[in-house]
């Protein structure tokens, strides 16, 4: 008898088919589920790590609504393709973001001079001096002194905000005769034995320069003001703890407010540097944006991922370049992997009047 049609071997394809479909409606309920979750992250230090990875959530929705999509035909499972799809867009709300291009002003300010010749003169951005700012979290146990050595000659940034500033990495950027010391001999830092160490590096005078304790786990911020071109920038570098608990939650958040409420008593171009251990869907973050009345330099470059550096697919967004409002980012992306679990992000700011 043939194979294709003995009745145990159909009903047996028919039971995986069944199971199948089974299988992939219980992906689809969990990854709908965590996307739901995730919309509580303002309340749940859980909902909070869920929905660091939205973005996941949203690469694995995607694909599930392309299986429902192609299996309808067979199964008409309308609860499984529009479970996927809900799920999705819930997701592409908070991840969508990144991708939409910046106002039309702010373009202005990044394009060639053949293009931005172009754009009326209502539109036009007048500019102020430019900084090159270079963020990273170093990681404490990370000893690539020499790969940051180079890597920092090449792109020559203006100020740099280091977290995780450690005795190794002050020895070999501070202490030593390293060019870092000789092109960068402004600094700020306070250094720790733990994974907050933090500082700031500049080639040019620091003016009020100051560590900033900042929430109640009296974590370091550096602060300081510094003149590039004739423009004033004020930059601030800081690592809040991780949400790895309730308490560790509740401490970052009260970071953000404590950082929020000594941001708005500051004036002119503000940046705001680190590692803050939060994507930007974070509920706890959107707030931190609008009560400080920063804005993100990430918004129209993508998604821009930083952590951890040795696993793309679980890759977040979690180090920061937030700016004040009248700051036009022209250039902002990630750089190579220098021996750290983060990568290195570096802006390139104009100051619109």
């Amino acid at each position: 008898m043939d194979q294709a049609s003995d009745p145990d071997s159909q009903s047996h394809l028919q039971a995986r088919k069944v199971w199948a479909q089974i299988e992939l409606r219980l992906c689809v309920l969990f990854f709908v589920l965590c996307s739901l979750l995730s919309c509580l992250s303002a309340f749940s230090v859980f909902a909070d790590l869920v929905c660091q990875f939205r973005v996941q959530m949203a690469a694995g929705l995607f694909f599930f609504s392309i299986l429902a999509a192609l299996t309808f035909k067979q199964n008409h499972d309308w609860l499984l393709l529009s479970a996927s799809l809900f799920g999705l867009i819930i997701n592409l709300v908070y991840v969508g973001g990144c991708f939409v291009p910046a106002a039309a002003s702010d373009v202005s300010a990044s394009v060639p001079a053949s293009v931005a010749s172009a754009v009326s003169s209502a539109s036009a951005v007048p500019t102020g001096g430019a900084l090159k700012l270079l963020q990273f979290n170093l990681n404490s146990s990370n000893d690539k002194y020499g790969k940051f050595y180079d890597f920092v000659e090449r792109l020559k940034p203006d100020v740099i905000c280091l977290e995780e500033y450690g005795n190794g990495w002050f020895e070999n950027l501070s202490l030593s005769k390293s060019a870092i010391k000789t092109d960068y001999p402004f600094q700020i830092s306070n250094i720790r034995n733990d994974n907050f160490g933090i500082a700031i590096f500049s080639r040019y005078p620091l003016k009020d320069a100051s560590i900033q304790i900042l929430g109640e786990d009296h974590l370091p911020s550096a602060f300081a003001r510094v003149q590039v071109n004739g423009t004033t920038w004020s930059i601030m570098a800081t690592h809040p703890p991780p949400p790895l608990s309730t308490e560790l939650y509740d401490l970052r958040n009260q970071q953000f407010v404590a950082m929020a409420d000594f941001i708005k008593k500051q004036s002119g171009n503000f940046v705001l540097s680190g590692d803050l251990n939060s994507a930007p869907w974070s509920a706890h973050f959107s707030n931190f944006l609008q009560s400080a009345g920063l804005k993100d330099s990430r918004t129209g470059f993508g998604l821009q991922a930083s952590w951890p550096s040795n696993c793309w697919i679980l890759r977040i967004p979690i180090d920061h370049i937030l700016t004040s409002k009248n700051i036009v980012t022209k250039v902002r992306r990630i750089e190579e992997d220098l021996g750290s679990d983060h990568l290195p992000v570096y802006a390139e700011l104009i100051s619109r009047p």
